[in-house]
């Protein structure tokens, strides 16, 4: 293999991409999607909360996760090509990564989909 190529449609997991170009972008055949869940520091604050649940005033935040990951897991799943998510749930401790599990799995049902899956567990 002469190159790889990797779509990274978003910077962070749940704050939204252009929907319209994820078509475009797999027509260039990519051979990873892998998107960042997180970001380089949320502070304190997201390290104690789950982003299945959330505090009140983060309430959305499995909804935006969902909206992301859904169109990117169906995506992945289509092109036979793996999805990488780092740093899930944004501060990317057990709780956080449980979460996002949650979320995919969820996902996954609705669809009717079926993948292997691997966590790699970041918690100190």
């Amino acid at each position: 293999m002469n190159e790889i190529r990797v779509l990274s449609p978003t910077g962070i997991l749940g704050y939204g991409f252009p929907r319209e170009l994820l078509p475009v972008a797999m027509a260039r055949k990519p051979h990873v999607i892998a998107v960042d869940g997180g970001s380089t520091d949320g502070g304190p604050y997201y390290l104690g909360y789950e982003p299945g649940v959330g505090p009140p005033r983060d309430g959305a935040f499995k909804e935006f996760i969902a909206r992301d990951l859904e169109p990117l897991i169906c995506a992945a799943r289509a092109a036979n090509i793996p999805l990488i998510v780092g740093s899930a749930g944004f501060a990317g401790g057990d709780l956080h990564l449980a979460g996002t599990l949650s979320i995919a799995m969820e996902i996954a049902q609705r669809n009717g989909l079926t993948f292997q899956l691997a966590t790699i567990r970041a918690e100190v």
